[in-house]
């Protein structure tokens, strides 16, 4: 144990007085001053009178803490000492050793637990941490699910029990008992919060979980057995690292985020409407004032090919490389995952319907640097529609042109709709006859009517526009028009035809398209 600290414990309870400490040195062993020490040990703190110090046997760094008077020259001289009350001799030095053996015990402990961690078994871990400080044990992520609880040591109340079963802090726990902005706000350098709640008046010590410099949840002991002592805030802060360590291997990106990321992830999640709603409020009722009234997702997809442990480390790491570099770009949006893709929350402006040209320029520079393609959702204003968002990012990325990095569900929604019409009979009798009567009229003459009519209705029937795509006169397009009318015998101006005749080649071209997509989009 470090001298300092030592200082530091008994200053809580002694009428100490600090006057000098050399920086980091560790204290093995407490002995009392008497006249038989004829040595000083550099790691051994000495207790007694100032009278029993053989100044000419001692270094200016032996440890000291000397009770009663100390001459002057001896306090400026020496660089280890603390001075107390004569009455305080036998107290102070019983406290001091009482120190030192807790923190051979500690060690011990603490490496019996370093070797429970090896096997990566969350659940032994936490029943090993309850034994070593004798109390009971919750593990929680930042959005406070339960992620593992001790069996050995068990609560005694209603609140233990009823938070074991939904592994779930209440909302009143959240806010009353931990004090959320507290705690988020708590520095690395401030890792302990001691709360207790109205559901259960039993102190509790919650401890910071800390993975990759990155929060990911806390340890909350419950000081129901053993009242909080100093031990414990050195043993929680051993095993709250070595927990987040095994927490990042066995979930991965999963816990890697902010709590808002955290909470999205659970909300795509969701495997039904009531977990929708459970998941959307736990976001409402923690994270209200960071919501945007107008959001867009932007989906990357993250699959690697191959299989086998290598694989899922390729990908694993993959996977935080490009969210690492998507928030880089983006600080202020939420990054979380879904199978296998990123998925990007970004707040709209008031006054937009999309992401600014900077936002925009951005994500394509990114896309392009990263070789990779990106589906991104119309607008939405409430969390209960980002699951359908993810859906409309990864349908943008099914139907994204060859490569196209970004693509925008926008612009397949027809398509879309297509899709979900598949197998129902809605399209059984698509595409319209005019189609296949211009196609076999321009196989056997040569002609080139079928472009034509697709080109007239995808331009909106803008005689100049169409003529400048298809690099005709105005007089020579006139005349094709009016061939296909002759031909087709169709008023093809009529705005019920021209709507299904344009409908008519969007499902051909639908069609085609879904004919020559990659593997890798077969699923879709």
């Amino acid at each position: 144990m470090i001298y300092a600290e030592i200082m530091d414990i008994l200053l809580r309870e002694f009428p100490l007085h600090l006057i000098s400490a050399v920086s980091g040195l560790e204290i093995k062993d407490v002995r009392l001053l008497d006249k038989k020490t004829k040595s000083y040990c550099p790691d051994t703190l000495y207790v007694g009178l100032y009278p029993q110090v053989k100044r000419e046997q001692i270094s200016g760094q032996t440890p000291l803490l000397l009770c009663g008077q100390v001459p002057p020259d001896f306090l400026a001289a020496h660089e280890c000492l603390a001075i107390a009350e004569e009455e305080d001799l036998y107290p102070l030095y019983n406290a001091a050793k009482d120190l030192c053996l807790d923190e051979l015990r500690i060690t011990a402990d603490l490496a019996k637990f370093l070797a429970v961690s090896k096997e990566n078994y969350l659940t032994e871990m936490v029943n090993e941490a309850a034994r070593i400080v004798g109390n009971p044990i919750i593990v929680m992520d930042i959005s406070y699910n339960i992620l593992a609880y001790s069996e050995n040591v068990p609560g005694n109340d209603l609140w233990w029990h009823e938070f074991s079963k939904t592994r779930h802090f209440s909302h009143d726990f959240i806010s009353d008992a931990l004090r959320l902005e507290l705690t988020l706000k708590t520095g690395d350098n401030e890792p302990f919060l001691v709360t207790t709640c109205a559901g259960s008046a039993v102190p509790k010590l919650s401890s910071r979980m800390v993975a990759n410099h990155r929060y990911i949840g806390n340890i909350v002991m419950r000081a129901s057995n053993t009242p909080i002592e100093n031990r414990h805030f050195k043993q929680l802060a051993v095993i709250s690292k070595v927990t987040a360590n095994t927490i990042e291997s066995i979930y991965g990106f999963k816990y890697m985020g902010t709590i808002q990321e955290k909470l999205l992830a659970d909300i795509l999640d969701a495997k039904d409407k009531e977990q929708l709603y459970i998941a959307c409020q736990n976001m409402e009722n923690i994270c209200k004032k960071d919501i945007p009234a107008k959001m867009r997702a932007s989906v990357v997809r993250c699959r690697e090919n191959g299989g086998g442990s290598d694989a899922a480390n390729v990908r694993r790491n993959l996977v935080s490389y490009l969210r690492f570099e998507l928030k880089s770009l983006f600080v202020s949006s939420c990054v979380t995952c879904h199978d296998d893709h990123l998925v990007m929350l970004n707040a709209i402006e008031a006054d937009r319907v999309s992401l600014t040209p900077q936002q925009l320029r951005l994500l394509a520079e990114y896309a392009e640097k990263e070789k990779i393609q990106i589906g991104v959702s119309n607008t939405f204003t409430a969390l209960h529609h980002l699951p359908n968002a993810y859906r409309q990012g990864v349908r943008a990325l099914a139907h994204a042109q060859s490569g196209a990095r970004i693509s925008y569900y926008a612009d397949c929604m027809f398509e879309d709709m297509l899709a979900a019409c598949s197998g129902m009979g809605i399209t059984a009798n698509m595409p319209h006859p005019v189609l296949d009567l211009l196609s076999d009229h321009d196989a056997r003459s040569g002609s080139e009517l079928y472009e034509t009519l697709r080109i007239y209705l995808e331009s909106g029937k803008n005689i100049k526009k169409c003529a400048e795509q298809l690099y005709l006169h105005r007089s020579t397009l006139y005349y094709r028009l009016n061939r296909i009318k002759e031909l087709t015998e169709t008023d093809i101006d009529e705005p019920d035809t021209s709507f299904i005749l344009l409908c008519s080649y969007r499902i051909t071209q639908n069609r085609a398209s879904r004919l020559s997509l990659p593997p890798v989009f077969q699923s879709y």
